[in-house]
């Protein structure tokens, strides 16, 4: 996330190219994930890998992404985790709005955009469990 593309295409993108070939010759099975951040910049590049999920960071326009990623490739993530600072209105909000603007997106699976912070209350991240968890879907697909 701290590299230019250029940068990026040059030290990164190769070394992550032998890894995902490296897992996929070794592991056939396993299904791989990645995640960068800046995931709005790498991930076409990284979307061209052999991988199953790419894990979006919170600064990634969810709609570009179902526009941009390809279908076979499951999308995961996005939530700032800062809003798990937030109060729990707008943390409850933020969450059905990803909710709802992933719901025609098979395979998407819901998380944090990045790590959680240690000063993050434990209530919050059980409020974002249960709000998933209890979600449904208002138009069936």
């Amino acid at each position: 996330g701290h590299l230019s593309f250029d940068d990026f295409t040059t030290f990164a993108l190769p070394y992550t190219k032998d890894i995902v070939a490296q897992l996929k010759a070794t592991h056939p099975h396993i299904p791989i994930s990645l995640f960068s951040r800046h995931s709005t910049t790498f991930s076409p590049s990284l979307c061209q890998l052999p991988i199953n999920v790419i894990s979006l960071d919170w600064q990634t326009d969810l709609n570009w992404a179902k526009a941009t990623i390809p279908k076979h490739t499951a999308i995961q993530g996005n939530l700032d985790p800062g809003l798990l600072l937030a109060s729990p209105d707008i943390l409850i909000q933020r969450v059905q709005t990803i909710l709802t603007t992933m719901a025609d997106r098979p395979g998407y699976i819901f998380n944090l955009g990045h790590g959680i912070t240690p000063d993050v209350p434990v209530d919050n991240v059980k409020q974002v469990v249960e709000c998933v968890k209890n979600w449904q879907k208002t138009d069936p697909f």
